[in-house]
């Protein structure tokens, strides 16, 4: 019998230090998670230089000399990431592999001989990959024939089931899985969207057949090419050329409203929880990108007299990328042709629809933005794929920066990243930061971020905490590309950290606050410190000393009152150490504060705890709870 495996992954209790609180999402279909479309906490390179190739592949036939032969049947398909795992369509096959090392752990046969499908958009629900398939040429024994869906279990690669055929055409929109169902549309002439249960009605058989919820004709010629959907409520919402199709997606009930002769859909439709409206973006009938906002009514149709635009009208220029929004404003690439256009990137005040800025990039994709960096000041980094190569013939990655209030372009161009060829992808970003994409050169890349990797952290229970803060720039090495986990944490790196951590400038301060610290690269930190209470002045500070776990705590809980300005929640029963009288009087209120808020623990021993105040942090744990304390301090 077949079995749906969804594996759990874990963090454990380390010692007396708690790992990072939230895991980085997946990107289970495009543009990821249903309810943060675009946007990933993956802590992916912001600088060109901190990226690096970890892995490449291609697939196609090999020469007698074992050179590889790439074909239009060879172009992979946009993958998507689960739980550690890459899956894509390459040559035939669904493929799954390890996202660290790029290890095929498994594949299964999607078709019984080479096709020529463009832009195979995968998903994944319910522990299913769904696969658009644009015919059938295996002898399954089904009689299905024409464009269909595979679908696959994810943990094995097992097929399920798979649907009826949906007519003689290609499967070129993004395939969209919500709340046990997933839609697509298909491409050509007599054109359809439908709807399929996720459900493995019959799980003792793999090659049953299962019918469409509905479907659902297009009424025009060539249908739905990047046409994935958005859904509110029970409506699900896709559009092609100037129809924005509205779709009770559990009954099939629909209805179509009309965007405005000349508009052309050629993107997916998005859903803004904060702001309650729709956003459609398009083609305009006068030249350039457009996005077309409406309010719902309780029917699901747009409000009549809520209509608001944006329009670019750059002179052949067009979009078929999704809008992606966040922090309040609205990102949007360019295309809208079968070919390249002249439509920079667009950056939008959501709520108004008006310009904020564009950058000159030319991409067919969408936005796939990280807001691992975002904290208090809303920092976001953007990256985009070129359409074409540039004029040395190199293919390039763009990282946009951004953040509100910003009003003009910051970017930063790399060049000679993938193969020379074009693309019209979406970059995806992965839980661990790594940026996953393909080109029409046959071959899948995943660039990973290489600040805060240490040779001799590979492995440590504390490498993602080191990681987390090294990207932030709070951590740094002891050179040589080492990190030294095990060593100790000196009272003057531990107060550069706190500093780093604030984002304060250092430069002007008053250093002569200790007898024993003046000019060494730590005196501005430490004067930091004391201009915000979080050390108190006088006598010697002793900053080539190893710091204390009952320091830690103090001024742990000083930054928080006295910089932060925030109260720390307690997720714990206070605890009674066993050592507790061996706690200093200016660190009692600051270990109990931090104990209850998870962000330290006492050490078991025998039938209860104990602080062990004097003991010194070793660097691997004075980074985990520095991270839980950065965390803990943005949570929301």
């Amino acid at each position: 019998m077949k079995k749906v495996i969804k594996t759990a992954l874990c963090f454990l209790l380390i010692a007396s230090f708690l790992c990072i609180g939230a895991a980085a999402s997946d990107w289970p279909q495009f543009l990821g998670e249903e309810d943060a479309q675009g946007l990933s906490d993956g802590q992916s390179a912001v600088k060109g230089e901190d990226l690096a190739l970890r892995w490449e592949k291609r697939t196609g036939d090999t020469d007698e000399n074992g050179a590889m032969n790439m074909t239009w049947y060879d172009i992979p398909g946009s993958p998507v990431v689960v739980d550690g795992c890459v899956y894509y369509y390459s040559s035939q096959y669904l493929r799954k592999l390890d996202l660290e090392s790029g290890e095929e752990l498994a594949k299964a046969m999607v078709y019984g001989a080479r096709v020529n499908q463009f832009f195979v958009n995968i998903a994944y629900g319910e522990g299913k990959i769904f696969v658009p398939c644009q015919t059938n040429n295996m002898d399954d024994g089904t009689g299905v024939k024409g464009c269909f869906f595979r679908v696959y279990d994810a943990e094995t690669l097992e097929q399920l089931y798979i649907t009826e055929s949906l007519g003689s055409a290609q499967m070129q929109s993004p395939v969209m899985y919500h709340d046990g169902y997933f839609v697509t549309g298909t491409y050509g002439r007599n054109t359809v969207y439908a709807c399929f249960s996720a459900e493995d009605e019959d799980p003792d058989s793999g090659s049953e057949v299962k019918s469409a919820e509905w479907i659902i004709p297009s009424g025009v010629n060539y249908g739905f090419s990047f046409n994935g959907a958005a859904f509110v409520g029970d409506y699900c919402y896709y559009g092609t050329w100037n129809k924005l199709f509205v779709v009770n997606y559990k009954s099939g009930e629909y209805g179509i409203y009309d965007i405005g002769e000349g508009y052309a859909i050629r993107s997916t439709v998005v859903y803004s929880e904060q702001n309650g409206r729709l956003y459609v973006s398009c083609c305009h009938p006068d030249g350039g990108a457009a996005v077309k906002s409406y309010e719902l009514g309780e029917n699901g149709m747009p409000v009549p007299g809520t209509e608001m635009e944006w329009a670019s009208h750059t002179p052949g220029g067009g979009t078929q990328a999704t809008p992606v929004i966040y922090n309040g404003r609205l990102y949007l690439g360019g295309g809208g042709g079968t070919m390249g256009s002249a439509e920079p990137f667009h950056v939008i005040n959501a709520a108004t629809l008006e310009e904020i800025y564009s950058v000159p990039v030319l991409t067919k994709g969408s936005a796939a933005v990280s807001t691992a960096y975002a904290d208090e000041d809303g920092q976001v980094y953007i990256y985009l794929v070129p359409f074409a190569p540039n004029i040395n013939g190199e293919s390039e990655l763009w990282i946009v920066s951004d953040r509100p209030g910003q009003s003009e372009a910051k970017y930063e161009v790399v060049s000679k990243i993938g193969r020379s060829e074009y693309s019209s992808q979406t970059v995806l970003i992965a839980e661990d930061g790594s940026l996953i994409w393909y080109n029409d050169a046959g071959a899948l890349y995943c660039y990973e971020n290489t600040l805060g990797s240490f040779s001799d952290t590979q492995g440590h229970w504390a490498e993602e905490h080191i990681r987390f803060l090294a990207r932030r720039g709070v951590i740094n090495g002891m050179g040589g590309g080492v990190f030294a986990p095990a060593g100790t944490v000196t009272r003057g790196q531990f107060v550069q950290m706190l500093a780093k951590l604030s984002g304060a400038e250092l430069t002007g301060l008053n250093t002569d606050a200790f007898e024993d610290v003046s000019t060494e690269w730590y005196a501005p930190a430490v004067a930091w410190a004391v201009q915000n209470d979080i050390v108190d002045a006088g006598g010697k500070y002793r900053p080539k000393e190893p710091i204390s776990r009952q320091d830690m705590a103090s001024m742990l809980y000083r930054y928080a009152v006295n910089v932060a300005q925030k109260e720390l929640t307690a997720e714990f029963e206070p605890v009674e150490f066993k050592d507790s009288a061996d706690i200093a009087d200016y660190a009692v209120e600051a270990v109990s504060v931090m104990q209850q808020s998870g962000i330290i623990n006492g050490i078991a021993d025998g039938n209860g705890f104990r602080f062990a105040p004097e003991d010194e942090a070793t660097r691997a744990q004075a980074a985990t709870m520095m991270t839980r304390f950065y965390q803990k301090l943005n949570q929301n």
